[in-house]
């Protein structure tokens, strides 16, 4: 394999390597000396100790599941009510309760040596109030079909990259239609979110989605974060929460960084696989704090499956406590460093496979490739006592960007072909703060306010075959801002019923100065109203319902400013004349339930519905978002997690959706209309760890009447650990189906001794074959 022939597009570039060298460099310095200031004075663990009763006639609840989010085990509360959790990392952490005679609850705990046991009181619902009683502020309004993710998570399931924990969420899919050192292609709720047009994705509060990304809008990228440093992930489907900004049209995904306290310490990991994978990983945590304090750094290499899918990418992260004390809060520092360079296989016709002209994971062409490098810096400090807690983070961040691909072949351009060369260069800051203030017993305020920007660069260049540029598509700078204001209400009118109630206001102005035309565009700012309303009523002591409204948005990307557009090579009936810059708008409901018929099960359904008034789907072949007549999105969640034992959970969910534009009632394309799962995930003392997840995909609605395939995958993880040693083994595809990943539908030309058509024809990208990779690491 070659990254490219002879010309401009065609030769590697250097600005990832000296980017990382040097802001890698500078960083090990910077955390050698942070993390020996952290060991010096070691913030410890604790025991969390507590009790579990019923309020009023002082009766124990036992056999309740106890767990706290970063740790793998689960403790049972014993014929007393009480439970004790060992060595967890001081600090706000975040307890879940799991028990016959109360619904799952999820409490914010400060964990400090020498506190006093936690007391959780309950009255059941047939008292004239039901409360829990805890120290620390409430959770969040819980919403049905909310999924959250922890680090044993992250371990049951063969992960690559960041992102693709989020494939065992419900009704979340994933597909890799590049390879690995590009962004993932999401779905979700009759939503095709490309590379993250309609999920929003924060870390740490930080935006990660790109809003003028000139590969795709809302761009998505994680290579600079190492999963191993992943202690939860919140996914919200639907844009309910008042801290959910931009993209948040299907739902977002809320990534917090810590290091599993089992891993403290040293740790360094080889791993090698049968697509000629090696991955070697150094990490080094204090292993007497918390996991807050961290460096970790990576080196991947994988000639892939098929042709044209090499990876060579590397990653460093790491997080420094300055400070951490109940005056003065915590304020700490956050790096996040990735670069990758990739080839690109592109999709390859479905009749030229049937007809042997192309193997099924062959390229048409070996020197389509990318590179990407990206570094963020954060600072976030966080305060609380009894009445008051803020979260504020200032952050900026450097973006470079550049893909060479083509997906027509000759259609456009007999001669020179259609390849073309993106390039983004991209300097972003912003700044954020939220205030949470107990004003009464029984309510709460919420306030945040911020804002983000951008400082673009963006090329876009017609190349040959021989990677020549030929003529130049799009030449822009662009400055864009975001500010945000909102403010929330959460309140308890009884003690069975919790309304949150809120608004956020959103304003984008864009400046783009389109070299092209010669043309300077100052647009006007635009503004959206969100509402946002949710209501959680426990009806029974075993069962609890919840409701959600809110509006969704997506600010218009920067090339709509611009005069020169490009046209699609493929226009449908329900596309509409583009009436310039503007955003588009959801508005979302959700109407579901948690129900615990007994102890070790948890049943949750939802139904749902999203409203949009113009509809914006961004289009592969030009490279532009085009506009669309109006789509509603309607369907239902169930699924159901059993606990036969504190070592196993077993897990099972469907997802059913019906996508629609509301004039022709013709389906919305792309999107899978049903997504089942089933996840088994096995923790045990001594030892010994495992899990296996199976996905099933109906076929899919393609643009022009056309149908995809069905997918089926299974895939599955075993580990041991024993003293220092560390084992595991992760195997993709474990039925060896041949599996069409990527299905789309539009016109192309590879065969240049035939005749040119534009009738769109059947497009796949292949997925993994049977593929497996062992890991070896020592921890001490």
């Amino acid at each position: 394999m070659i990254w490219g022939k002879s010309g401009v597009a065609g030769k590697r570039r250097s600005f990832p390597w000296f980017v990382g060298v040097h802001t890698g460099a500078l960083s090990v310095l910077l955390w050698i000396f942070c993390l020996h200031h952290v060991r010096a004075h070691p913030p410890g663990t604790a025991d969390l100790i507590g009790c579990l009763t019923q309020n009023g006639n002082n009766i124990a609840l036992e056999g309740v599941h106890v767990t706290v989010d970063e740790l793998p085990q689960i403790v049972l509360t014993d014929k007393d009510g009480c439970f004790l959790v060992p060595q967890v990392p001081e600090g706000r952490r975040r307890v879940k309760l799991l028990g016959k005679d109360i619904l799952p609850l999820q409490l914010d705990v400060d964990v400090r040596d020498g506190a006093d046991p936690i007391s959780v009181e309950i009255k059941r619902l047939d008292d004239e109030d039901f409360r829990v009683v805890i120290a620390g502020h409430a959770s969040n309004a819980q919403f049905a079909s909310t999924t959250s993710l922890t680090a044993r998570d992250v371990q049951s399931v063969p992960v690559r990259t960041a992102e693709d924990v989020l494939g065992i969420v419900p009704g979340l899919t994933l597909i890799q239609h590049g390879s690995e050192g590009k962004g993932q292609q999401f779905f979700l709720r009759g939503f095709d979110a490309v590379h993250g047009t309609d999920l929003a994705i924060t870390i740490d509060g930080v935006p990660i989605n790109e809003w003028s990304n000139i590969h795709g809008q809302g761009y998505i990228d994680l290579t600079m974060l190492p999963p191993e440093v992943i202690r939860t992930v919140e996914v919200t489907k639907g844009p309910f929460s008042l801290d959910q900004g931009a993209f948040v049209m299907a739902g977002s995904a809320a990534y917090r960084l810590g290091v599993p306290v089992a891993d403290l310490g040293w740790r360094v990991q080889w791993t090698s696989g049968t697509t000629n994978r090696h991955r070697i990983f150094l990490g080094y945590s204090p292993e007497h704090g918390t996991g807050d304090s961290f460096l970790v750094a990576d080196a991947t290499f994988d000639s892939g499956y098929g042709e044209n899918r090499e990876v060579l990418r590397t990653s460093v992260a790491g997080r420094s406590v300055f400070f951490d004390s109940e005056t003065y809060g915590k304020l700490d520092l956050t790096l996040l460093v990735g670069v990758s360079r990739f080839e690109l296989p592109g999709a390859v016709r479905a009749d030229d496979v049937e007809s042997g002209k192309i193997d099924f994971h062959d390229s048409y062409d070996d020197w389509w490739h990318g590179s990407s490098a990206r570094t963020i810096v954060s600072l976030s400090h966080t305060f609380e006592n009894d009445e008051i807690s803020t979260y504020s983070t200032v952050f900026s961040g450097f973006r470079d960007l550049d893909v060479v691909e083509n997906f027509t072949g000759f259609l456009i351009e007999p001669d020179l072909g259609d390849a073309r060369q993106q390039n983004q260069r991209a300097w972003s800051f912003g700044m954020s703060t939220r205030v949470d203030w107990a004003a009464r017993p029984w309510m709460d305020v919420q306030a945040l306010a911020g804002v983000s920007g951008d400082v673009i660069r963006q090329r876009q260049h017609n190349v040959e075959t021989s990677g020549l540029v030929w003529s130049t598509a799009q030449n822009n700078d662009i400055v864009q801002l975001h500010p945000f204001l909102g403010l929330g209400l959460s309140f308890d009118p009884v003690s069975e019923l919790r309304i949150d109630v809120g608004a956020r206001l959103d304003l984008v102005w864009v400046s783009l100065a389109d070299h092209l035309s010669g043309a300077e565009n100052t647009g006007d700012p635009l503004w959206v109203v969100s509402p946002r309303f949710s209501i959680n009523w426990r009806a029974a002591p075993e069962l609890l319902i919840t409701f959600a409204y809110g509006r969704g948005f997506r600010p218009p990307e920067a090339r709509a400013f611009a005069k020169i557009r490009q046209k699609p090579t493929t226009i449908d009936e329900e596309q509409v004349p583009d009436t310039g810059p503007a955003m588009t708008v959801s508005d979302a409901v959700e109407l579901g339930f948690l129900l615990q018929p007994a102890a070790e099960v948890l049943i949750r359904a939802s139904g749902f519905g999203t409203w949009i008034g113009n509809e914006s789907i961004f289009d592969h072949v030009s490279g532009l978002n085009l506009s669309y007549n109006a789509t509603r999105r309607v369907g239902a969640e169930v699924g159901i997690d059993v606990f036969p034992w504190p070592w196993l959970k077993l897990s099972g969910d469907l997802t059913y959706v019906n996508a629609r534009f509301v004039e022709s009632n013709n389906p919305v394309p792309l999107a899978p209309w049903l997504v089942s799962g089933a996840h088994a995930l096995f923790t045990h003392e001594s030892g010994w760890s495992a899990g296996f997840h199976f996905l099933s995909i109906a076929p899919r609605d393609l643009p022009h009447g056309a149908t995809g395939a069905a997918l089926y995958e299974l895939q599955g993880t075993v580990g041991w650990r024993w003293n220092w040693l560390r084992l595991s083994v992760a195997v993709e595809n474990l039925l060896n189906k041949r599996q069409r990943e990527g299905e789309y539908h539009f016109a192309s030309f590879w065969d240049r001794d035939g005749e040119p058509s534009q009738l769109p024809v059947l497009q796949i990208i292949s997925g993994a074959p049977f593929n497996a990779r062992f890991s070896v690491g020592i921890h001490f």
